[in-house]
């Protein structure tokens, strides 16, 4: 498994598939506008979860875009009506767009063996090739990514009830903390209960005490709560 199946851009991509309504247009779109539509709406979505980091991520988010080779004719790329300087630059852009796409195509090719072309794009994406021919939320049946649609929430009046479980990558940035600091008001007990049954890493007597304290368990005798656990709980709304 490479960098790019792994990373948390996947878990969004899944996210994004459960939710049809985002694309609906790609459906109908001409088999060579597929692509592309797919990922800007992909990116809109994006947007609202994910801090763009280009300096650093930029071949994660090569990956995670259109790369479409366009043959000659296929696109009016200027636009009707327009004519001189305005239709040249649009021109060279598209051009050193589509040049940009080449020279990703080879590098993912030549650093981590992906092939990538019109008719066959090994790129992986919650476990499919190519999404966007037919997406769908069935996609997220195979490799196990239907718990996205149970685990997010998107209401910025939090008028609507948190799930049992939040995971907080799958809420909007503008309101994530407020959000999971509210699911862990609610869940404090049961979520530090249930992760000390798989972790066993050991807390000196005074965290002990400072949970306890702050209700967070309710004895100190004979228990055992990790560091990661601490760190999580001791939020300071709490």
């Amino acid at each position: 498994m490479n960098k790019f199946q792994n990373h948390e851009l996947q878990t969004y991509m899944a996210l994004f598939l459960s939710r049809p309504e985002l694309y609906e247009s790609v459906l109908s779109a001409p088999l060579n506008m597929k692509q592309s539509i797919f990922f800007k709406k992909f990116r809109i979505f994006l947007e609202k979860y994910y801090n763009f980091n280009y300096e650093k991520e930029q071949e994660i988010l090569n990956y995670f875009k259109c790369l479409y080779i366009y043959r000659a004719g296929e696109v009016d790329v200027a636009g009707g009506g327009m004519t001189g300087s305005g239709r040249k630059q649009l021109l060279q852009d598209f051009n050193q767009s589509q040049d940009d796409v080449r020279k990703t195509i080879i590098l993912f090719q030549n650093k981590y063996g992906i092939s990538i072309s019109n008719e066959t794009d090994n790129r992986l994406f919650v476990g499919h090739t190519m999404p966007w021919l037919n997406p769908s939320p069935a996609l997220l049946e195979r490799d196990g990514w239907t718990w996205v649609a149970t685990q997010c929430y998107d209401d910025a009046s939090m008028a609507t009830p948190l799930p049992d479980v939040v995971n907080p990558l799958l809420v909007p940035l503008s309101y994530r903390n407020v959000v999971y600091q509210k699911w862990l008001k609610a869940h404090k007990t049961a979520y530090v209960n249930t992760r000390l049954q798989t972790i066993n890493v050991d807390a000196d007597d005074e965290e002990l005490a400072y949970l306890a304290k702050r209700g967070i368990i309710e004895k100190v005798s004979e228990v055992s709560i990790p560091k990661v656990i601490i760190d999580e709980a001791l939020l300071e709304d709490w």
